[in-house]
């Protein structure tokens, strides 16, 4: 089934019902926590007490998002100071996170113990009143660890990244374009929680590794165009590369505007393709850059390898010499299906955050929130000497990482 509902509409309806869907779930797991706290033979005026200031928490992290979620223009964005994020943001973001945690906990739960029950009348079983007392300790036990967890994952998002540098085989490369070092950022979503003091920590970094080319792989802006003046700031302090700095779109620069987006970037020189290509002379040899628009023909895209396909193949019929390196910029991985088939050196992606919650550090056996929805999740695959990249992402719509810092790659061509 198909929809041909504007993607900005779903975006709007989604952003617009997500307080609503948040209080929802905040209250289903109030109600579990009134028994839970009941075993612990708490009396009445404390119990009350607890209940109360429970309640005023509900209130208090829930209640200025609602008032702004409903009331604020869905194309405007908030950079809050950082005392702000840090004491008042974030630990809503931790309050929210353990409750939806818990919600996807204690739905399966709260199944189970219907069938439970339903099964206790029927065969007339007696409850073991001590072991039902254990279980509502151990949830309560359970909610204290989510916390301390979601805290971790909120705040490392703001204090921890990695520089990853990446070698790169390519068959066909010349031999002056060995040893070049391309440097790939991605998914910066410039607004509450990037802008242009955050992004001079990665600048630095980035120009002290004199890059060849700098490349940009989608979702720069989270979706307010009020917060193109704070990237262009942000990038004017990234020394200019020889062989010049490319991007592509993601799906965010469809949120914000992507013709306003693509005028910034040019006025900055940063080179934007959709379904185009550069044929790049650089050290005195030729190879291509090429990049394909975001497969976003609708929010939800049931023909989503499709539409891939005819991006690149848009792409590929602007490309006069097949024999020469090509690079891809293309925002969404599943775009390696396709680039791998018709013979494209290297794709370079971005969009999955590299799962930002990883369990494992064995990367062939890692488990993440990104397997939910993509094969290619983080870091280098090959398949037949073609290689995709997947890069976890400078920034974040959601400050939540776990094991999955956020990345700035060094790719050097071999």
């Amino acid at each position: 089934m198909k929809s041909n509902m504007p993607p900005n509409l779903y975006f709007e309806i989604l952003f617009r019902a997500f307080p609503f869907l948040l209080a929802g779930i905040a209250f289903y797991v109030f109600l579990w926590f009134k028994q839970w706290i009941k075993v612990w033979d708490i009396s009445e005026n404390r119990l009350s007490k607890i209940l109360f200031v429970y309640k005023i928490l509900i209130i208090f992290f829930s209640l200025p998002w609602l008032i702004f979620t409903i009331l604020g223009p869905i194309n405007s964005s908030v950079n809050p100071p950082q005392w702000f994020k840090l004491g008042i943001l974030y630990p809503a973001y931790i309050w929210h996170l353990t409750n939806i945690s818990l919600f996807l906990i204690l739905v399966p739960t709260g199944i189970i113990l219907s069938a439970f029950w339903v099964y206790r009348k029927i065969s007339k079983h007696r409850v073991d009143q001590g072991k039902r007392k254990w279980l509502r300790k151990s949830a309560i036990t359970m909610s204290g660890l989510l916390l301390p967890f979601h805290a971790l994952s909120v705040y490392s998002s703001e204090y921890t990244h990695v520089i990853n540098k990446v070698l790169v085989k390519i068959d066909n490369l010349p031999e002056n374009l060995k040893g070049m070092k391309i440097v790939q950022i991605s998914d910066l979503h410039f607004g509450p929680f990037m802008d242009s003091n955050r992004f001079s920590v990665f600048s630095k970094e980035i120009n002290l590794l004199k890059p060849d080319m700098i490349v940009l792989t989608g979702d720069l802006i989270n979706s307010s165009p009020s917060m193109i003046k704070e990237m262009m700031k942000a990038f004017t302090n990234i020394n200019y590369p020889p062989a010049g700095i490319y991007a592509c779109l993601g799906n965010h620069e469809y949120f914000t505007g992507t013709k306003v987006v693509i005028n910034s970037l040019n006025k900055l020189n940063i080179n934007v393709l959709v379904d185009d290509v550069k044929k790049i002379s650089y050290r005195e040899k030729e190879f291509y850059i090429m990049g394909v628009d975001y497969p976003m023909k609708s929010a939800f895209n049931w023909d989503k390898r499709e539409i891939i396909k005819t991006h690149l193949s848009n792409t590929l019929s602007k490309v006069e010499n097949r024999e020469l390196p090509k690079i891809l910029l293309a925002h969404h991985p599943d775009t390696f299906y396709e680039s791998k088939e018709q013979n494209i050196d290297l794709t370079l992606s971005g969009h999955t955050h590299g799962g930002q919650i990883v369990l494992g550090n064995d990367p062939k056996s890692q488990i993440s929130l990104g397997q939910i929805g993509f094969k290619y999740v983080k870091g280098l695959y090959t398949n037949d000497n073609k290689h995709l990249y997947v890069n976890s992402g400078l920034g974040h719509w959601l400050p939540m990482r776990f094991n999955c810092p956020p990345e700035i790659t060094q790719i050097v061509l071999q």
